[in-house]
């Protein structure tokens, strides 16, 4: 392999794992606000209940405030781990990553292809 060869290699390589990581970042940040929708969600139902049950509900609600909180912070969590693992394997071994996005890639332009081609044939 000569220098250049490696160079590009060593450039391309680094390219994919920026944008991996980030998709990765993307895919956590999505999480996280899919879990705090979630959560007010959640709180918000809590509450309507409570205003139209009757006797006592506060200890209810804060079990499910407290639950949700939970159930937010674990997905964020595992979000991250996810994102974090993804990055270190990628780091690990490169080239491989790379060939990987390279056969993502080519697969979804299959996909694509596949489809604009159905749809031009349905009209």
């Amino acid at each position: 392999m000569t220098s250049s060869t490696t160079q590009e290699l060593t450039r391309a390589t680094g390219e994919s794992i920026d944008r991996l990581t980030q998709v990765a970042g993307n895919a956590l940040d999505k999480a996280h606000a899919t879990a705090d929708k979630a959560l007010s969600s959640v709180q918000s139902e809590a509450q309507d209940w409570a205003q139209q049950a009757q006797g006592p509900l506060e200890d209810v609600l804060a079990k499910v405030k407290e639950l949700g909180s939970r159930g937010s912070a674990l997905a964020a969590d595992k979000a991250r781990q996810a994102a974090e693992h993804t990055s270190n394997r990628i780091k690990q071994d490169p080239l491989k990553a790379m060939l990987i996005a390279v056969a993502a890639g080519a697969g979804l332009a299959l996909v694509a292809g596949h489809l604009a081609r159905r749809r031009q044939g349905d009209r």
